[in-house]
């Protein structure tokens, strides 16, 4: 009897490139594109550094995802397999505040293919009345940073699961579990 043949990779070895999905508030997408590469990068993960690498390619921090995502197989050939993370900040006027929702989406693309989407809840900050300009983007760009460190930790931890992630070279990874008994060879 053989138990247990079972496979799994770790993801902590790939490298990950972190985009901004949309063009909305600046700041408050740089604030939440750093924090997760930086919960990434604390979790274990390769964070790379796409301006230097893809720059070659016209591709920016702010590129759109439809763009990147074209661009796959040279991003491949440019830097080896990389999983794409896009992260969309938006953020919306409300009664007495503002209202940031963020989610990101993260595609293989060794395989061009779409790994994992995941959000955080929406979050609302009240604004006072005598807050300029200045004031309502740090409130917003700080919280922003705080949802995306949360987004940033969910992520490292969905990626580290065995199931639902990709090998180095674009394939899906899959735990198997084979139980064989009484296997007999004639």
């Amino acid at each position: 009897t053989v138990t247990g043949i079972s496979c799994t990779k770790a993801l902590a070895t790939e490298q990950i490139l972190v985009f901004s999905a949309h063009t909305g508030n600046a700041l408050a997408q740089s604030s939440a594109a750093t924090a997760v590469k930086s919960r990434l990068s604390r979790s274990g993960f390769m964070v790379r550094d796409e301006l230097s690498l893809l720059g070659d390619l016209g591709i920016t921090p702010q590129s759109h995802q439809n763009r990147v995502l074209q661009q796959t197989d040279d991003i491949t050939q440019l830097v080896g397999t990389s999983i794409l993370v896009f992260i969309d900040t938006r953020t919306e006027s409300v009664d007495g505040g503002q209202e940031i929702s963020m989610s990101a989406e993260l595609y293989n693309s060794g395989s061009s293919s779409f790994l994992i989407s995941w959000s955080v809840p929406n979050s609302r900050i009240p604004i006072p009345t005598n807050c300029e300009t200045g004031c309502l983007s740090g409130k917003i760009a700080d919280e922003a940073q705080r949802m995306a460190d949360t987004l940033g930790n969910s992520l490292a931890k969905l990626l580290q699961r065995p199931t639902g992630a990709s090998s180095s070279d674009g394939r899906l990874v899959t735990i198997l579990e084979v139980e064989i008994i009484d296997f007999k060879n004639d």
